[in-house]
């Protein structure tokens, strides 16, 4: 068979030879590809003391990328000195101080060490970004997420902070609480919609938060907040808004945990409280106006009086402290409910009083001090 030949006398190549040089370039090409990224992708170890945004901190390397994991080793103190800092993952077993400035983590932290927040912001971004334990306490000033991309928090510690804020305009994200951890926050917890459909969640699962004051943003039917327990507990110390909207479900029960509200409540929907039975809703301020919801047990605590108007209950509903019911009691449903008292001082019943009394629960007296 004669071999074909082009015109400057080089053997031509088949279809099926071309075939197979495109396929192994191609997997050459990937290679390649991954091996740059491997080598872009590494980890800078701080080995010296100096500013985040000095090369000599990280032994003459560049300064760290948001693809490059951090170390910093024992005995060494490294001070964000400039906006922009940024890692992949997080290890510090020296002394890492934010002074003004933030810091951007898209993986795992980890502190073994000693973190001076100062007033900056630690912003978590991703969906691997991860506060873990460590020897060290995870004590933050601002915690937050960004505006994009996609981004989970997991808290696999026990986590204080000022505040906490998901950014406005920041895709669908979430933050959950892992096991029985907690998060403590003395001023702010923000939960804001997403700009595009989606939700933004915070799971507190079977752990807890406690904060100085709540406030989530305006919902639609597509793009809202949703907090949801199943064991575990939220207490708001301060002011609670929940802007209302048509997302309606602001707090969802999937066990017997409990939601304290410490303070005033305001905004929200008939739908803001979607009770599992065993939950415990309680208001233990004064003089507040409650959300309008169905509840299993309801306790109203704290001293004033108490607007129930538009709310049902089905389990228990308890009357502590100096507190009163104002005008409408919340309406009986089922026929296991139960009334109690434990107030400090006499009470005389009110509108809770249903007539005829059918709640199989019956009445509770567990007056510390007065009478019924």
């Amino acid at each position: 068979m004669t071999k074909q030949m082009n015109i400057s006398g080089s053997r031509l190549i088949s279809g099926k030879m071309y075939h197979r040089i495109l396929k192994r370039t191609v997997v050459l090409f990937v290679v390649f590809l991954v091996s740059v990224s491997l080598a872009n992708a590494v980890t800078k170890t701080a080995s010296v003391s100096g500013n985040w945004s000095a090369t000599a901190t990280w032994g003459g390397a560049a300064v760290p990328t948001s693809s490059d994991d951090v170390v910093i080793n024992s005995g060494v103190t490294v001070t964000i000195n400039a906006t922009g800092a940024t890692c992949a993952g997080l290890t510090n077993n020296g002394i890492l101080t934010t002074t003004t400035f933030g810091l951007t983590v898209s993986g795992p932290w980890v502190n073994n060490g000693t973190f001076n927040p100062g007033t900056g912001t630690v912003t978590f971004s991703g969906t691997s970004a991860a506060i873990n334990a460590g020897s060290g306490s995870e004590n933050f000033n601002a915690i937050a997420t960004p505006v994009t991309p996609a981004t989970t928090l997991t808290l696999n510690a026990s986590v204080t902070a000022a505040t906490l804020t998901t950014v406005a305009n920041s895709v669908a994200l979430s933050i959950v609480i892992t096991n029985n951890n907690s998060l403590t926050l003395s001023g702010l917890l923000t939960l804001v919609r997403p700009a595009t459909n989606g939700t933004t969640t915070l799971n507190i699962g079977s752990g807890s938060i406690s904060c100085g004051s709540y406030t989530s943003t305006a919902t639609s039917s597509t793009r809202f907040t949703a907090v949801t327990i199943s064991s575990g507990s939220m207490y708001v110390s301060g002011a609670t808004a929940t802007a209302s909207g048509a997302g309606g479900v602001k707090f969802t029960f999937t066990g017997a945990g409990t939601l304290n509200f410490g303070g005033t409540v305001t905004g929200g929907t008939t739908a803001a409280i979607t009770a599992f039975a065993g939950s415990t809703i309680i208001y233990s301020g004064a003089v507040q106006t409650i959300y309008q919801g169905i509840y299993t047990n309801l306790t109203l605590s704290g001293s004033g009086a108490k607007t129930t108007t538009g709310s049902s209950v089905s389990g228990v509903l308890s009357i502590e402290g100096t507190a009163t019911i104002a005008g409408t009691a919340p309406a009986w449903t089922g026929s296991a409910y139960t009334l109690q008292y434990k107030t400090t001082d006499t009470h005389a019943a009110g509108s809770e009083w249903p007539n005829p009394f059918a709640g199989s629960g019956g009445v509770i007296i567990a007056n510390t001090a007065g009478s019924v």
